[in-house]
């Protein structure tokens, strides 16, 4: 029953700056910024990175929490037949105040923010992917070698592989001085990314390090050598767009590429389609920027 019910969720908007009115604007939230809300540190870490983010885009955010129908109070929405309305902190529930916490984190960092609070019924990773199909991005908080380690490293794995929107995974509060890093293969597949690094770069006053990798030991003499013609078009355009941004270029084998960025501020990297990361196997390269880098990491997918 729970399975065939995931996609029922209840929540309400709240403005930040009428929290202490206890105002709540209903209604649509047009493309938010939504983020996964939980007991761990790294994900109070992502609601945090996600206000920040949402206040600095002009966008909303929504926090999202998942439970069992089971830990919700009163009759549950299949034996109701509707949905369960909650506010930020109402009914006393586990996730409410969850919730009501991550809401007043969100608020401090972002006063001026529109917020909305949501409950899924179902698995975090269904809630999350359901909630990314209007999202302008998805932010979910990195794993940590602690007891949390193997819920994220499940959670984030499934939420990357077939996430709607960008997914954002965060590690830590702080915001390396250092450029925005692209990593893509030199395919068309890259794309997406290498669009939504520059933005980032341009939006943040960073330069831009863009890195070809590869499977391979040796890439030979140059980075455009592992590119395709359309994608070294596609540079010279962003190049144009943003010429503000400072750009640099190297080639890389692969397994050497986490490793190669001390300092960056933000790591982008490509996916075609979903549950498949562009040019980077799943579990090598790729799994090494999700789960070992010190800043965040951006999976931006390729449609189709």
């Amino acid at each position: 029953m729970l399975a065939r019910r995931r996609d029922r969720v209840a929540g309400a908007d709240i403005r930040a700056s009428d929290r202490r009115g206890g105002g709540v604007n209903a209604g649509s939230i047009d493309r938010p910024v939504v983020v996964g809300v939980n007991r761990s540190d790294p994900a109070s870490a992502a609601v945090r990175w996600a206000a920040r983010y949402a206040d600095t885009v002009a966008a909303s955010l929504r926090l999202v929490h998942a439970t069992r129908l089971t830990d919700a109070m009163g009759p549950s929405p299949a034996a109701s037949g509707g949905d369960v309305q909650i506010g930020p902190c109402r009914s006393g529930r586990p996730g409410d105040r969850l919730l009501a916490t991550a809401l007043a984190e969100a608020a401090r960092c972002a006063p001026r923010l529109r917020i909305s609070v949501r409950t899924a019924y179902g698995t975090p990773s269904s809630a999350l992917i359901d909630s990314s199909s209007d999202a302008r991005l998805l932010v979910v908080g990195g794993g940590t070698r602690g007891r949390w380690a193997a819920l994220f490293d499940s959670v984030t794995a499934g939420v990357v592989a077939a996430a709607h929107s960008p997914v954002v995974v965060v590690r830590g509060d702080l915001e390396a001085s250092g450029p925005v890093v692209v990593v893509v293969d030199g395919s068309d597949d890259g794309v997406p990314a290498l669009r939504f690094g520059f933005a980032e770069a341009s939006r943040r006053g960073r330069g831009l390090l863009l890195v070809y990798a590869a499977a391979g030991e040796d890439h030979g003499a140059g980075s455009t050598a592992v590119a395709s013609q359309s994608f070294v078009a596609e540079v010279a355009v962003c190049r144009d767009r943003f010429p503000d941004v400072a750009v640099d270029e190297k080639a890389l084998p692969g397994p050497v590429v986490a490793g190669a960025m001390p300092g960056a501020a933000l790591v982008v990297v490509g996916c075609r389609g979903r549950r498949r990361l562009a040019g980077l196997r799943f579990g090598s390269t790729s799994q090494a920027l999700l789960y070992t880098s010190a800043c965040p990491v951006a999976v931006v997918r390729r449609a189709g």
